[in-house]
Parts: structure tokens; sequence; C-alpha cells
């Protein structure tokens, strides 16, 4: 069977290639997430963090599977049903409209969460209130966006219509996704001290902020671009799939840091201090308080309190001379 796109419809480059690609990434994004989700099932974290963060982590889950079969079914209606019927290539099924509530969902959530997190280390409601304000005017976006691509059809005319509820949306995600990764960064740099291997997990920590918050927004300005210019092709539905598989990655990736940033803080004192195995000391460095001073013998270490506290629970680091026990939160 042979066809051609009728005059004035988009050509198949257009209309399904972007949709295709899309799909095939978001589906590997899926899969990246799905290992980190049981990376941090088998690594014991739900037993340690507060139920609140474990709920979030299983929460994103159940949304991701969702949304991952509903752009599934979107292409398939596209490619599959609508096999030969290029003129229907000019709207959007309706499966792939309502992608947007899980999606939304996953995003003022884990933007949410990194709020939080910067209040720990901040001590204070200024940056996260700008991002709940952020998020508040996000949801009101979404459900304008919802609510009529659901009721206006074709997709082109929704765009003339409301075509700002879409950009503004997508335009307070990545103003609230630069905020987070500069503000983690900024107080991550603030709680440098003079020991450096906490000065170097500090660094990783400021590159995860950054990279994580910058990756969220460049795809976010893509998506935006590709709305205002190419909107009658398939180019920004494809970006939009894998946008959404952006946030629940990037939360994996903060939570899972913890392990290795752990193993990192675990300090031979022996070797850095000449110190025997009898006076080895057994540090804290994550109660909640804002910094403490550790002695070793005349010398002074500043250490700062809420390093991994800021991306998840309180941890406790030992030496080897007087390991954790294994019934005690890590």
């Amino acid at each position: 069977m042979s066809f051609s796109p009728p005059p004035g419809d988009p050509t198949l480059h257009s209309a399904l290639g972007g949709l295709l690609v899309g799909l095939v990434v978001s589906v590997w994004l899926f899969g990246v997430y799905c290992l980190q989700v049981y990376a941090y099932a088998t690594a014991g974290y739900q037993t340690r963090d507060g139920w609140w963060i474990v709920g979030l982590v299983w929460g994103i889950f159940g949304l991701e599977i969702f949304h991952t079969a509903e752009i599934v079914c979107s292409v398939y209606q596209v490619l599959v049903v609508n096999y030969g019927h290029l003129e229907v290539l000019i709207d959007l099924p309706m499966s792939m409209r309502v992608s947007t509530i899980p999606l939304d969902l996953m995003a003022i959530s884990i933007q949410m969460f990194f709020a939080s997190r910067i209040r720990t280390l901040s001590k204070s409601n200024l940056i996260p209130g700008v991002i709940s304000v952020l998020a508040l005017a996000r949801l009101v976006f979404s459900f304008g966006t919802i609510i009529q691509s659901i009721r206006i059809s074709p997709v082109s005319k929704f765009f003339d219509e409301w075509g700002w509820a879409p950009y503004g949306m997508v335009s307070v995600g990545c103003v609230s996704d630069i905020t987070i990764a500069v503000s983690m960064s900024w107080y991550l740099q603030q709680s440098k001290g003079v020991l450096k291997r906490t000065t170097e997990v500090l660094n990783k920590l400021i590159l995860i902020a950054l990279e994580v918050g910058i990756f969220t927004m460049l795809l976010g300005i893509a998506l935006l671009t590709t709305m205002v210019t190419m909107r009658d092709t398939s180019i920004w539905p494809g970006i939009f799939f894998v946008y959404a598989k952006s946030y629940s990655n990037s939360l994996m990736v903060s939570l899972n840091a913890r392990q290795s940033l752990r193993g990192q803080l675990h300090v031979d004192h022996t070797q850095n201090f000449g110190l025997s195995d009898s006076t080895r000391p057994s540090i804290n460095v994550f109660r909640p308080t804002t910094r403490e001073v550790i002695g070793v013998d005349s010398l002074h270490l500043t250490v700062p309190s809420d390093l991994i506290r800021s991306l998840g629970s309180s941890d406790t680091i030992h030496s080897p001379s007087s390991p954790p026990n294994d019934d005690k939160k890590l």
C-alpha cells in the first residue's frame, strides 16, 4: 500500500519522525529510571528514609508507568490504528493530551522535594517559598492546558486560543528548575570547610545539582521553542515524551548518589592523622545541626552537617574500629 500526504498536510518526517524518536528515547530513559528504582530498593533506603520520601519514590514510579503506557498507546494509535490516514496527523490522540497529567504531577512533586532539601541547607523559607509559588503557578497553567486540550480540536486551534497555557506551564517549570539548581549549588558551596574529603563530596553534590537542573531546564527550553515555532510537527511531542522522564531520573540520581558519597566520607583516620586503632574517633557529620567542629588532638576540622541529609535521610559515618550497627539508620 502506497500513499502520499495530501496537500497542506505534514510530511511523514515531520508528522511521524519526532513521535517515533521521542518514544524510543523516552522508553530507554524509563528503563534507566527502573534500574535506579531497583537500586534504591535494594540499597535499603526504604527503611532509612522518611515515609514521605519513600512514598514520593513509589508514587512517582506509579505515575511513570502510567505516563509510559499513555505515550506508547498514543504512538501505536498514530502509527498503526491510523496507518495510511495522514489527514488525522494534524491532531493529537486523546491519550497524548491527557499525558500532561502525570507529567505535571511528577514535576511539581519533585520540585517540592528539592525545595525541602534547599530549606534543610539554607535554614530559610525564602527560596523554598519562591519554588512553591512557581509550582502553584505551574499547576494553574497545567489545569488550563489539560482541560482545554481535551475540549478543543484540532491542536492548531488549541494553540491559537489557549497556547499561553502550555507556554506558561513549561516556562514556569524552566524557571523553577534553574532556581533549584543555582540555589542548591550556592548553599552547598557555602557549606564548604577545610576537610578535603568533605569538600570533594560537596563538589560532587554541586555538580549533581547543576547537571540535573540544567538538563531539565534545557529540555524545557527545547520543548517551549518547538511548540512555538514548529507546533504543526511531531517534534515537540517527541521532546515532551523525554521531558517527563528527566524529572523522575533527576530524583533517583539525587537519592542514589548518597551511597557513593557515604563511602567517600568513610575516612581512614589512621592514614590522615596518624592515629592508632584505639584512638580513631567515630564521626557523625550528618546530625541535624548547622555545623560541627571535630577535635583530633590539637587539630580542629569544620565539617558541614546537612551534607547527605540535604538529599534524603540523616546519615552517620563511623570509623573502621567502630562499625555501625546494622539496625541503625545509615
